[in-house]
């Protein structure tokens, strides 16, 4: 059986011409209709007419939805559960036409079957991968023109083939009318494919893996969720979710927020139930109501307070549900009873260096940017920079209050980052870091030998109350020792917490874990 393929969402007016040119010559067509997650739209489902005019033609099976699509690859990869051993699938869309359609009528054998298009994107004809024989499991991942199959082997992309699959070529046309789309469609499509960007897994020409990564958190602490998500999308082939429940005042950025996102709820359910990999901050229960973690690969990451507080309980309530436990911060590493892997917080250092803004104005800039003030030294810093006034053009730019995207521009135009006493080096510092600036921060022995262990040495300078205003003072007076300290910041935070280095780790940890 030939099976023709359609993904549908406001196509009428030229879903009818498309689906005239092949109705006579397949079996059966299965439609999906709704709306990706990211494209602009009012409802989730098509309310242009195409539902009605599909419900009237006998051949037509009619997936519909009442919410959101995640992404492409989950609604298209819907096309492959309407068929079975011996059928074939021909994918082709609502703004398509065949103009050859007798061709579709041969008897197909290969795994993959190339087509040609025509195209107003392009000057000549060139041939795609159209006509899929039924194999358990295929579907969509990444950009949307990667095919897999249930061992996740790669079958083709839209330019080559897979190692150990089939192809054929036929002459069969298709006839691509984009330009005949409303210039409002045009304009919705081009900004979904600009915030997809970002979302789609790039997936090398080879056979792979790509895991599907789910996150979930209450309060994204320094915003290392959502970074991490970004750090896997951006470098790896590998695509993340990650569902926030609570906001603050630091507004950090976000990917999918329940409760303020259309249909996040939904979206994390769906999530859920197809990944690979869940990733948990600190709590359970966030991605409990969504679904079961059985038969998933389960990662619990603690970041500070919360553990601290119950580090025994939190470590219990880790193992119970089959997960590896991962730490932000080295400190938090003495109470797991190396039971605990410390993950480096990514930091998109390119990004933060490219921001740096210090005025020519001969004021050297000390900025602190603590959320607890008490707790982060910042009396003791206030009153040394008051001594330093004395004798130097200093300013104290202490950042609280703010979002996080204001608080990168204002750090942005200062000198050194003192971070705090107590724990050692934090998100904090290491964007200070990712700026080129030396970074002040205490820590024990403890947190010092780990510095050592991992690092092989202490990355900021070193200080406790009673040194603060001599490191200060040095990096002041002394300019060869303030340059060997912005080249040793960089080299650190490029080296441990950069995004590709992060998700290279964080990825070779999901390979290694075994489901739940």
């Amino acid at each position: 059986m030939l099976i023709a393929c359609y993904n549908v969402f406001n196509d009428l007016r030229l879903l009818k011409n498309s689906i005239q040119s092949i109705y006579q010559f397949v079996d059966k067509i299965v439609a999906v209709d709704g709306a990706y997650f990211a494209f602009p739209h009012n409802k989730p489902y098509s309310t242009d007419g195409t539902l009605e005019y599909l419900r009237s033609l006998k051949k037509v099976e009619l997936i519909e939805t009442q919410s959101e699509w995640i992404d492409q690859c989950e609604k298209r990869s819907e096309y492959f559960k309407h068929g079975s051993t011996g059928d074939f699938y021909f994918i082709i869309d609502a703004d398509e036409e065949v103009k050859n359609p007798h061709f579709l009528q041969e008897k197909f054998h290969a795994d993959v079957t190339w087509v040609q298009i025509k195209s107003p994107l392009y000057r000549r004809i060139y041939y795609e991968p159209r006509i899929f024989k039924h194999r358990e499991g295929l579907h969509y991942r990444g950009r949307h023109h990667w095919i897999l199959d249930s061992k996740r082997s790669f079958v083709c992309s839209h330019r080559t083939m897979g190692k150990n699959f089939t192809r054929d070529d036929v002459p069969l046309l298709i006839i691509h009318h984009r330009n005949d789309r409303s210039t409002e469609r045009r304009m919705h499509k081009e900004m979904f494919r600009r915030v997809q960007t970002t979302k789609e897994v790039r997936i090398q020409e080879k056979d792979v893996m790509s895991l599907k990564i789910v996150q979930f958190m209450g309060e994204d602490r320094a915003g290392v969720g959502i970074k991490l998500g970004q750090a896997i999308n951006q470098t790896t082939e590998h695509v993340c979710r990650t569902f926030r429940h609570l906001d603050n005042y630091i507004q950090y950025e976000k990917d999918l927020q329940i409760g303020k996102d259309r249909n996040a709820a939904g979206l994390a359910q769906k999530a859920l139930r197809s990944a690979d990999v869940v990733h948990l901050h600190e709590k359970y229960g966030f991605a409990q109501k969504y679904g079961s973690l059985k038969g998933k690969k389960v990662v619990m990451h603690h970041h500070g307070t919360l553990f601290r507080r119950a580090p025994k309980a939190n470590l219990k309530i880790d193992k119970d549900i089959g997960a590896l436990t991962v730490v932000s911060t080295f400190d938090l590493l003495r109470h797991c009873f190396g039971q605990a892997t410390w993950l480096p917080t990514p930091i998109p250092v390119a990004r933060y260096f490219a921001m740096r803004n210090k005025p020519n104005d001969g004021i050297f800039r000390i900025c602190q940017s603590p959320t607890s003030p008490r707790a982060k030294g910042t009396e003791v810093l206030r009153q040394v920079c008051e001594r330093i006034k004395k004798d130097h053009k200093i300013s104290l730019v202490c950042i609280q209050g703010i979002s996080h995207e204001e608080c990168l521009k204002r750090k942005a135009l200062c000198d050194v980052s003192f971070d705090s006493f107590d724990i050692g080096l934090q998100v904090s510092g290491l964007e200070g870091m990712a700026m080129g600036q030396p970074v002040l921060a205490g820590g024990d022995n403890f947190i010092i030998d780990k510095f050592k262990e991992y690092y092989g040495k202490t990355p900021y300078i070193w200080v406790a109350e009673d040194t603060l205003e001599q490191e200060l003072r040095k990096l002041i007076e002394h300019k060869q020792w303030f340059d060997e300290w912005v080249q040793s910041s960089l080299l650190y935070v490029r080296k441990m917490h950069d995004y590709s280095v992060v998700a290279k780790k964080v990825i070779s940890l999901y390979e290694n874990l075994r489901p739940t």
